[in-house]
C-alpha cells in the first residue's frame, strides 16, 4: 500500500491555516531569511542601525515569528535580527500585535509569512494563538 500526500494550498479555502509536519523548529536566523525574502530587503539593511519604517517593520515581523515559534531566548532572538536586545523583541511582538489588529494589509502579509513558515518548519501554534 502506498502512501498518498494531499496538500491544499492555503489560499484554497478562506481563513484556512495550513500547518503539515515538518522536521524541526525554525531558528531566528532562518525565520529572519524567510521574512527578509518575502518583503525582498536585503538582510544586511536590517541588522543596520536605521529607522526606515519598512526596515523596522521587516525585523519587527522576524521578532514576532521568532518569539512564537522558535526554541530561543529573547535575547538571542534579538543577537540574531538585528542585534537588539530582550526589550526591543517584546516591543517588537507588541507592535506587530497592534498593527495585525488595525491594518488588513499588514494581517494579509502575516498571513502568507505564517504559511511560508509553515510550509518549511513544524510550527506549533496558529497564526492566531500567536497574537493572543
Amino acid at each position: 500500500m502506498s502512501n498518498i500526500i494531499i496538500r491544499v494550498s492555503p489560499y484554497a479555502i478562506p481563513g484556512l491555516e495550513y500547518r503539515p509536519f515538518a522536521k524541526h523548529a525554525p531558528t531566528a536566523v532562518s525565520i529572519f531569511n524567510i521574512v527578509c525574502n518575502y518583503f525582498n530587503v536585503d538582510a544586511d539593511l536590517i541588522s543596520a542601525e536605521t529607522r526606515i519604517r519598512e526596515v523596522v517593520k521587516v525585523r519587527q515581523i522576524a521578532h514576532f515569528f521568532a518569539k512564537n515559534t522558535s526554541k530561543q531566548s529573547l535575547a538571542e532572538i534579538g543577537r540574531a535580527i538585528g542585534n537588539k536586545d530582550h526589550a526591543t523583541v517584546l516591543h517588537s511582538v507588541k507592535s506587530v500585535k497592534d498593527l495585525y489588529a488595525t491594518d488588513k494589509r499588514f494581517a494579509t502579509e502575516m498571513k502568507t509569512i505564517y504559511n511560508k513558515l509553515c510550509m518549511d518548519f513544524q510550527i506549533k501554534l496558529t497564526l492566531t494563538e500567536m497574537l493572543a
